[in-house]
């Protein structure tokens, strides 16, 4: 049982361990609700079993790396909750004098990760929002002191005249700037991209809107990270909307490179 399994859930089973005092049932105002303590018990379990099982290098990380990515996780997730380590330990010790608001708790968090697999599925083919291009995990580490400052791509056509590529991604624990670079070539040599500076936590985007005059040749981009410490990336997707009317004129603020004739 997953609920069961996760670090978090052995901490709250050793509070359990510890004495179940008979209490009344009401709930104090510090303790979180069952949706707010399931949705960040979802977060925290799979951000645990990423960073141990999928993420960038896990194979041969050390177990110092591996911990300090899982700090860091566990920090932008909190932060993502706007949860405090006092209120998450005060409702672990509530939750083990309420075993039966426990279970409830336990199907929740187990529904949210069924969830999260199948919008991932979702994502990955495409299914609802055009085209997928992305090739990566939908999960990555960076970090400027280890080399691994920089995610990039590089995409051969399937980009149609006029279709609005874009990036997104959610930066869980941003300290410094991050770097932006989309840019597609076209057939006829000329290249338009777009650059941004991102600074904000939580989900970000950058499109960029293809000429509808010119045949795609290929798309291609990176971000770039200057902080020292690991900074994650979450839900990354990489997609293309047809030709749309009413976002074509974001074309005019895109800046376009065209080779001299030799």
């Amino acid at each position: 049982m997953i609920c069961g399994s996760g670090k978090y859930f052995r901490v709250l089973s050793v509070g359990m361990a510890a004495g179940l005092l008979a209490s009344c049932s009401s709930r104090p105002g510090e303790v979180l609700s069952d949706d707010v303590m399931a949705a960040l018990l979802a977060d925290l379990y799979v951000g645990e079993a990423y960073t141990v099982l999928e993420g960038p290098m896990a194979a041969s990380a050390s177990i110092g790396d591996i911990d300090s990515a899982q700090r860091v996780l566990r920090q932008g997730t909190m932060q993502k909750h706007g949860v405090t380590e006092a209120q998450f330990d005060t409702t672990l010790r509530w939750y083990g004098h309420h075993l039966d608001r426990y279970d409830d708790v336990c199907e929740k968090v187990i529904e949210r990760i069924k969830e999260a697999g199948r919008e991932a599925r979702t994502a990955h083919t495409g299914a609802s929002a055009g085209a997928s291009l992305w090739q990566g995990p939908a999960n990555l580490r960076m970090q400027a002191a280890d080399r691994a400052d920089m995610v990039s791509f590089d995409i051969s056509g399937n980009v149609g005249k006029g279709g609005r590529i874009i990036w997104e991604y959610k930066t869980l624990n941003l300290t410094s700037p991050l770097d932006v670079f989309l840019a597609v070539d076209y057939a006829d040599g000329s290249t338009g991209y777009v650059s941004r500076s991102q600074s904000s936590r939580g989900m970000q985007n950058v499109a960029l809107q293809t000429d509808s005059a010119r045949t795609v040749k290929r798309v291609y981009g990176y971000t770039r990270t200057s902080q020292s410490e690991p900074l994650l990336l979450d839900s990354i997707s990489l997609t293309v909307r047809p030709y749309n009317a009413t976002t074509y004129y974001e074309i005019n603020s895109q800046h376009l490179y065209r080779r001299p004739h030799k």
